[in-house]
C-alpha cells in the first residue's frame, strides 16, 4: 500500500457535513497532483471514478465498512479483475489514511476489508512466438512499432515509459530514466543490447537532441493488429517485460539483477513475474524414468 505523506487539514476547515467528494476535490487531490503525472494517471481515472459513485455524496466522518463493501460490489458488476480491484482498495485506503492523518476521522474503515486475491499472468513468449510477433511488427503501417517492441523484449520497459521517452534520456549505450519518468517515481539506468544500440542509432539518425522520441501516445491499433497476424493468444504488450524477464532467469540472471532492471519496488513483485515455471517442470519430469521404455 502506498505510504501516506503527513499533510495537515484543518478540522476547522471542513464544514458539519463535507461528503467525500468535497474532501476529495478540496483536500485529497490537491496533496496527489503535485506527484509526476507519469506515476498517477491511472489512479486519476480511478479516483474519478470513485467521484462518479454514490459512495462519494456520504459524510466521510460517516463513511463505514458496508459503504465501502457496497462500493466494491458496484465496480465488480463491471467485470474488472481482481487486479484492478485491489487498485481501487489502495487509492480509497490513500484518501482515507489522508483524512485520518488529518484528524478529520480516527479510523480507516478499509482497513476492514481485505484485498482480493490476484491470479498472476504467466504469459511470456518463446522464441518461434517472438520471431513471428518482430515480422509482423515490422510489416505495420506504424513504422516505430517494430522499434518499440524491439525496446520492451531487451529492456523490460514499460510500454508508457518507452512512449514517453525523451532525446535526452538516450545515451550511446543506455537509457538514463529520470525521477518521475518512472512508475516508482525514482530514476534507473537501462544499459542497452548491442543489437538495440544499432536500431536505436537509426531511428535517432538525423533527429534533434531534444524532444521525445517518438511523436505518438498511443500503439494500440497497430500493436493489435501485429498481435492478431502472429495469431498469438492472450497476449498483451505489458507481456514483453514479463518475457524479458523470463529470458533473463532462464539465462541465470540474478532475481535482483532483473529487479533493479525492471525497476520494481520488491523482489516479491520480480517472483510473481517469474511465476510460471511449468516448462521447467515438465522438462524435469521427462528425464525420470521409472520403467523401461
Amino acid at each position: 500500500m502506498q505510504a501516506v505523506i503527513l499533510v495537515p487539514v484543518e478540522t476547522s476547515i471542513l464544514s458539519e457535513s463535507e461528503s467525500l467528494c468535497d474532501y476529495i476535490q478540496k483536500h485529497y487531490l490537491p496533496y496527489y497532483k503535485e506527484k509526476p503525472i507519469s506515476r498517477i494517471k491511472s489512479d486519476l481515472y480511478r479516483i474519478n471514478a470513485i467521484l462518479q459513485d454514490p459512495i462519494a455524496n456520504i459524510d466521510i466522518q460517516k463513511l463505514n465498512r458496508n459503504d465501502f463493501i457496497m462500493f466494491f460490489q458496484r465496480i465488480e458488476k463491471r467485470n474488472v479483475s481482481r487486479a484492478t480491484m485491489n487498485r481501487y482498495r489502495a487509492r480509497l485506503a490513500a484518501i482515507m489514511n489522508h483524512a485520518m492523518y488529518a484528524g478529520i476521522i480516527k479510523n480507516n474503515p478499509i482497513k476492514q476489508i481485505r484485498q482480493y486475491k490476484e491470479q498472476p499472468r504467466k504469459r511470456s513468449l518463446n522464441l518461434d512466438e517472438i520471431k513471428i510477433l518482430l515480422e509482423e511488427c515490422k510489416k505495420s503501417a506504424n513504422k516505430y512499432l517494430y522499434l518499440v517492441v524491439m525496446i520492451a523484449l531487451y529492456t523490460g520497459m514499460r510500454k508508457g515509459e518507452i512512449l514517453n521517452l525523451e532525446m535526452t534520456n538516450i545515451s550511446q549505450d543506455y537509457i538514463n530514466l529520470r525521477d518521475g519518468q518512472t512508475k516508482s517515481g525514482y530514476s534507473r539506468v537501462i544499459p542497452l543490447h548491442n543489437g538495440l544500440i544499432k536500431y536505436i542509432g537509426e531511428h535517432l539518425n538525423g533527429k534533434k537532441d531534444i524532444g521525445k522520441m517518438f511523436g505518438f501516445k498511443s500503439i494500440r491499433t497497430s500493436w493489435e493488429n501485429a498481435v492478431k497476424r502472429s495469431k498469438l493468444k492472450d497476449f498483451r504488450f505489458h507481456d514483453l517485460r514479463r518475457t524479458c524477464a523470463t529470458w533473463l532467469k532462464d539465462s541465470d540472471v540474478n532475481i535482483h539483477t532483473i529487479s533493479k532492471l525492471l525497476g520494481h519496488s520488491s523482489i516479491t513483485m520480480t517472483e510473481r513475474y517469474l511465476a510460471n515455471d511449468t516448462p521447467k517442470i515438465r522438462e524435469a519430469i521427462s528425464k525420470l524414468s521409472f520403467v523401461e521404455k
